[in-house]
């Protein structure tokens, strides 16, 4: 769990220099960018590879 380590490490490090509200809000905002970034990349590949992936039993 290395990136947990060092997303601690890093967070740490950013509360030196700024309040660590700042910082929690920051982190927020970046997470959220890249769950909708990562969301927009899965809906344009379905949508590129035209094909309706749900099955349905029957």
């Amino acid at each position: 769990m290395h990136g947990v380590d060092e997303a601690a490490a890093l967070a740490g490090l950013a509360a030196e220099f700024s309040a660590v509200s700042t910082v929690v809000a920051g982190a927020g905002v970046l997470g959220t960018v890249c769950c909708l970034l990562l969301m927009a990349e899965v809906r344009s590949t379905e949508l590129r590879d035209g094909a309706d992936h749900h099955v349905t039993d029957g």
